[in-house]
């Protein structure tokens, strides 16, 4: 009796041709070493003997345990991977996107969706709110301000100085603000980063 587990049910057939034999597909069953659609068994066993003519039964492998992808909308990041790797499964790719209904750091959706079934240790990519997209309004005219007046009127607006540079300017008082970027009238949000260029207050004649 030839071997057949491991092959494919056409494979089996030419092998057992030659010995007057038959197949038969008895059962399928889930196997997380054999391939699907090939032969996890068979009886009669490898090596035996069996009479011309028999039907050796053989069960088909119906590839790895699938295990449902639970459903993570609504979910925290944390506890969505904490989630999937309780089921044996993996975070894959994380996306961010702005969105006005689920709160920043929880999931809107994954791939795949709820209820699929996938293998063992397969990656679910997921899809994470950063919370309601920014609101925008125009940048304020900082030229000719001191720093701290500056600093002032843009945590109002919930907006801070990222970079501070001095330029030498005759003429002009210390720390009085030259010129910024964004400039005055550019949309900004809470998330831009905004670098001013102050005067250095060095005595330089005109």
């Amino acid at each position: 009796m030839p071997n057949l587990v491991g092959i494919s049910p056409n494979e089996a057939l030419e092998k057992l041709r030659p010995h007057n034999l038959s197949l038969k597909l008895d059962q399928k069953e889930y196997s997380e070493i054999v391939r699907e659609g090939d032969i996890i068994s068979q009886y009669p066993f490898p090596g035996t003997r069996a009479k011309a003519g028999a039907a050796v039964k053989a069960i088909l492998s119906k590839g790895p345990t699938l295990i449902q992808v639970p459903d993570l909308r609504g979910e925290r990041y944390l506890n969505a991977g904490v989630k999937l790797r309780a089921l044996d499964l993996q975070v894959g790719k994380t996306s961010y996107l702005y969105n006005d209904e689920v709160k920043k750091g929880h999931v809107i959706t994954h791939d795949p969706l709820p209820q699929s079934g996938v293998p063992r240790k397969y990656a679910v990519n997921l899809l994470v709110s950063s919370g309601p997209p920014p609101r925008t309004f125009p940048m304020p005219d900082l030229v000719n301000s001191t720093l701290k007046e500056a600093q002032s009127l843009l945590a109002k607006l919930n907006l801070t100085i990222d970079q501070i540079t001095e330029k030498e300017q005759p003429g002009a008082e210390k720390g009085i603000i030259l010129a910024h970027s964004p400039p005055q009238g550019t949309p900004v949000s809470n998330e831009t980063k905004i670098s001013v260029v102050i005067a250095s207050g060095l005595n330089i004649p005109p």
